[in-house]
């Protein structure tokens, strides 16, 4: 394992969670963060890094990463026997942010929406912030705070009904809230 220098101005994107290895060769299984499976095997990244809490391992340069069963599974250079790989399991698989592909249209990555602060849609007032993007079984949700709900977590689908604009260079998600929502 390769200890690296964490640089204090960078940041880092979690791509997938490193799950339990598979086999004796050092194959790691991941579970994906992005939209899919596939997403993460064709991204244009040669290599990524391993966060374990407070360390950054790395940078592990890809072999070889396929999808089987709805997981993808990798091989990378330098960890080649199972120790190797246990070892990594619970960490984070990260690459820097400015080597982040692009999100497909009309997507986008959760660190971009986290902190847009959220306007009503029909008085342009601000209500809070979008804290977080939270994937759901049928669409997916912002976790947000909201200034009338103080330390209550207001989950809104992520629904044109509900959020009409997402705009993370303008820093806004445009919202409709519906009755009830909010105790």
């Amino acid at each position: 394992m390769t200890e690296s220098g964490q640089d204090a101005g960078q940041a880092w994107v979690v791509v997938a969670q490193v799950m339990r290895p598979h086999g004796l060769r050092g194959t790691l299984r991941l579970k994906p963060l992005t939209r899919s499976a596939e997403e993460l095997v064709d991204a244009p990244v040669e290599s990524y890094h391993v966060r374990l809490g407070r360390r950054l391992l790395g940078p592990y340069r890809v072999d070889e990463m396929w999808v089987s069963g709805g997981t993808v599974h990798a091989r990378f250079e330098g960890i080649d026997d199972r120790t190797a790989a246990e070892a990594l399991t619970t960490g984070e698989l990260v690459v820097p942010s400015d080597q982040l592909w692009p999100a497909p249209p009309d997507s986008f990555y959760i660190h971009d929406l986290e902190g847009l602060e959220v306007r009503d849609a029909d008085s342009g007032a601000r209500l809070g912030t979008v804290r977080t993007a939270r994937e759901g079984t049928a669409h997916d949700y912002l976790v947000l705070d909201l200034e009338a709900a103080p330390g209550q977590e207001v989950l809104l689908p992520l629904l044109p009904q509900f959020v009409p604009e997402l705009d993370p260079a303008r820093r806004v998600a445009t919202v409709r809230i519906p009755e009830g929502l909010v105790d």
